[in-house]
Formats: structure tokens, sequence, C-alpha cells
């Protein structure tokens, strides 16, 4: 049998080459079959585009004669496809076919010699979208509400996919020339969207994520399991929205922000609930590059806030924010560990409480309160306690909050110190909670001028109640240090007092120098 000789013309048309791309092709075609290469198949990209260019066209020109003939007298001739590693592409890359549909990609099903458009029940061509297009001069569109036409491609179905491994064009001497038309059959990625129940708004689509069908269940697929997804879990005090596929690619779970998933559904009545992992139940007709099922829902239901299960000190410092919701679950240990600035700074507006109701102990916490301008004006393991936030069932033990200024001469206008917290808002729940530590405040660089309020325990706004607390141990501790070549701003150790509540006045001096270390404890025991 005699070889196959096959010619492969990639025609890339352009204005400034050819007339038309109906020209060039043509043109082409008649030198060829002059030559004796009479059947010609065209690889119709349906849409797609090769190499990631479009106005190209591959066309193979076969010469039946250089094939050996069969026993009924034909030449049966096998193709290769155009995709194939065999053919040259002008570069060193393989000729790759792909194809986006409203921004969503597709994956090639294969060539077929039938293309069927989709059409509703009054026969109207529609789109991948099941919107009606009109045809125009070759050119389908489709009228949004306002009038607008927008263009769109029509949907297929296809028949009689090529087989090349076994399929063949059967030519008899005599046929002449004969052309044949194979088309791209397409079929968007398959997916997931997921719901969202807003409340009184009901369910709400908030993402989706996509898979190649065919290459997810392609035999010994590197990503086999990217049809799955799973539901979030708590993980190390926090809720997970990440899972690994089995190659290490990365699966996300849509999070609505302020708000912690609680469970997810296959129905919008709740009743089949995911508890792990789900496979995708869409199927595909090959046969006819249709997609069975295609879109698969995800309805899920979430707990407004951040929410956090806490076991260590270390989860609580890294998952501070001001608006987080802790449950705490055993005693913290902060030996070691950094007091968050998200709750020491600025407005706490989250919850933490123990978990059914226990207290739990947080020990050895302590934080330097940097303050470093007059919008610093809260300060403690709280600086403000917003209202509408909850802290409950918590004892500080051996807790030292530090302010700490750092520039010189460092002006703070109506601010608020305290170990557990600046300021606590009357709309703020405050319960359960214990007090045991050190205030201490930095001489140096620090001036705290008329306005400042500063209590062991915590300033309250309107008619507050230290009563709330259970009161251990406290101090209150002032230093400074000689800034060497200036004067600073310093108190006067003489004119510190507490008085019975836990109010700290201080009297300031005019231009001290420290010389040395100033060091004043006061404490009360109750």
């Amino acid at each position: 049998m005699k070889n196959k000789l096959k010619f492969v013309l990639i025609a890339i048309c352009s204005a400034l080459m050819f007339t038309s791309l109906i020209a060039c092709e043509e043109d082409l075609r008649k030198t060829y079959r002059d030559q004796g290469y009479t059947v010609s198949v065209t690889y119709d990209a349906n849409g797609g585009i090769y190499l990631g260019r479009p106005g190209i066209t591959v066309v193979d020109m076969i010469n039946p004669t250089t094939y050996a003939k069969g026993a009924d007298g034909k030449y049966h001739i096998k193709l290769d496809e155009p995709t194939s590693s065999e053919r040259p592409s002008g570069g060193s890359d393989g000729i790759n076919l792909t194809k986006t549909s409203n921004n969503i990609s597709c994956f090639f099903a294969g060539w077929y010699q039938e293309r069927i458009p989709v059409t509703d029940n009054n026969g109207n061509v529609l789109d991948d979208d099941g919107r009606v297009l009109t045809e125009e001069n070759g050119t389908y569109y489709y009228t949004t509400a306002s009038g607008e036409k927008m263009s769109s491609s029509p949907a297929y179905t296809y028949d009689k996919r090529w087989d090349f491994e076994n399929d063949t064009i059967d030519y008899a001497d005599g046929d002449g020339n004969v052309n044949i038309t194979l088309y791209a059959g397409w079929v968007k990625f398959y997916e997931f969207d997921y719901y969202y129940l807003d409340g009184d708004n009901g369910w709400k689509m908030v993402g989706s994520t996509y898979f190649d069908y065919k290459t997810t269940n392609a035999e010994g697929s590197a990503s086999a399991d990217y049809d799955t997804i799973w539901v979030p879990r708590w993980n190390d005090g926090a809720m997970t929205y990440t899972h690994r596929y089995e190659n290490s690619g990365l699966y996300t779970f849509p999070k609505v922000d302020g708000t912690t998933f609680d469970k997810a559904y296959l129905d919008e009545d709740m009743t089949e609930e995911i508890t792990d992992g789900f496979t995708h139940q869409g199927t595909l007709d090959l046969e006819h590059g249709v997609a069975n099922n295609r879109v698969q829902n995800i309805y899920f239901v979430a707990e407004q806030g951040e929410f956090f299960k806490i076991s260590t000190a270390k989860q609580l410092a890294d998952y501070a924010t001001a608006e987080g919701i802790y449950e705490i679950a055993a005693d913290l240990d902060f030996e070691g560990e950094t007091w968050p600035n998200a709750f020491g700074k600025g407005e706490f507006k989250g919850k933490i409480y123990g978990k059914d109701g226990q207290t739990f102990k947080f020990k050895n916490v302590k934080y330097n309160c940097n303050s470093s301008g007059e919008n610093d004006i809260y300060g403690g393991l709280f600086g403000h306690v917003a209202s509408g936030a909850e802290i409950k069932g918590i004892s500080f033990e051996n807790a030292t909050v530090d302010l700490i200024a750092t520039s010189a001469r460092l002006r703070n206008v109506d601010t608020y110190f305290g170990i557990f917290a600046g300021l606590i808002s009357s709309g703020a729940t405050v319960e359960n909670v214990s007090v045991d530590g050190t205030l201490r405040i930095n001489g140096y660089g620090v001036y705290l001028s008329d306005g400042a309020s500063i209590n062991l325990v915590a300033n309250f706004e309107g008619e507050g109640n230290l009563e709330i607390f259970e009161i251990g141990s406290l101090k209150l501790e002032t230093y400074g240090q000689d800034t060497i070549t200036y004067y600073s701003f310093r108190f006067d150790p003489e004119t510190v007092t507490v008085d019975e509540n836990y109010n700290v006045d201080i009297i300031f001096s005019s231009l001290v120098q420290c010389e040395n270390e100033v060091y004043v404890v006061y404490e009360k025991d109750n």
C-alpha cells in the first residue's frame, strides 16, 4: 500500500493578503485540485478559534490516488484530527482549538458531519442561554428588553460523530471533486451554581464554579475529582471554604461577606442536605454533543457574623477582627502570644463568650497599646466596646496593658484607657467577666491633657457600673526615662492617685526631667 499523502492548509486570510476569506480558500483549493488533490476536508471551528487567533481555517487537500485501492475498488482515506500533534502549525506548538460562550469556557466534544440548530416549540433558533435569535445576513442576534440588538451564536446538537480510528472517506475513480465539512462540537463547561438564602429576599445566586466534563471523566484523568464540591468545615478554630483536589488544585466554596456557613442542600426546600462532598449529576451524550443537566444548583444557609471556635490563644490572635464572634472552649494562656490590635484599638463590635455558658480564663495577656497620634483615643484589652458588642464568661488573670508613645511629646486629648477597656458603650453587654492585672503608663513622650479618662478597669459611656465585673488585684504603674538631649512631658509621681472606684487622677507637672526611671505602684485588693 502506498503511503498516505496529505496536504494540510492553514489559511490565514487578511484584507492585506486577499480580498476575502472565500476568495482566499477558493483560489488555493483550485490550485491543488488541478494537481490532483480532489478531496477537501474543511474543519469548521463552529464558533471556536485555532491557535488563539480568529480568521484561521484548517483545510485538508487530499490526492486519493496516493492511496491503494481496497477490494471494492475504492480509495479508503483516513483523516487526521486538526489538533493532532503530528500536524505543523507554523510554530513549536500544535494546533489548539478553543471557544468561549458568554465568558464561559467550552470543551470540545468531537467532530461531526451534521449540526442541527436548537429551536423552541415555535421553530425559533435559540442560543446557548435559551434566547430567541433572529438571523440577518448570516449573523444571528437577540433583542434585549431595551430593544438593543446583541450578536450571539445558535446552540447546536450534532449527528454522525467522526471516528478518526475507523471512519474513512470512500472515493472511487470518477467521483470528481469531493468537499466535506466536519463541524467542531462544543459544550459549555459544566457548572455548579450557588444560591444563598438571603433572609426575606429568598434565594440569591452568589457564584458559580466550572469544570471540563470531558477531561474530568477521561480515563486516568489527573483532574478526576473536579466534578466534585465540598461544603465548608471547621478547621483549627475557623470555617474553611477551600479543599485540595487530588492534583493539588484548589476548590473554593463561595463565602458571603459577614456570614459563616451553616448547611448546604440540593433543593430549595432544604430536604436533601450535603454533609461532605457531592459529585455533579450531569451526563454527556457524546454522540450528539449534548449536555444533560449541565448546571447543578447548590443551596446553602449561613449565620450572620464571622464565627470562630477558639481553643488556643494562637487561634484567637490569628483570627482577631473587630467584628468577629468567638466561642471560647478552653482556658487560654497568652504567654509568648500577642494580644491583637484588632481588639485593643478602635471599636470592638463582635462577641466573645464561653461555650455552653461556661467561664474560661485568659491568662498572662500582655498588650502594648502603642499610641501614635490624637486619633488613638481608646486603649485597653478592648479599646472601645461598642454598642451591640458582647463579652461574657471570661476571666482575665495577670493581664498587663501598657500605654506607650511611639513618638516624643505625644498629646492625647479626651482619651480613655483601662485594663479591660478604654470605654464601654451603654448598649454593650458585659457579663460574668473578672479582671486581674496592671495598667502601665510610660511617661516618656505621653502627654495626657485635660479630658483624659483613666480607670484601672474600664470607663463607661453614660451610667456604667463597675459591679458588672469581678475585680481582683489591680495595679497602676507609671514610669519614665531621661531623654538625654531635651525635656519631655512627664507625670509627677507625687500627684498620681487612685480613688475607690479605680479612677486614676493624674495631675500634670510642668516640664519635669526624670534623671532616673520613676516606678510607682498603686495596688488595690478586694
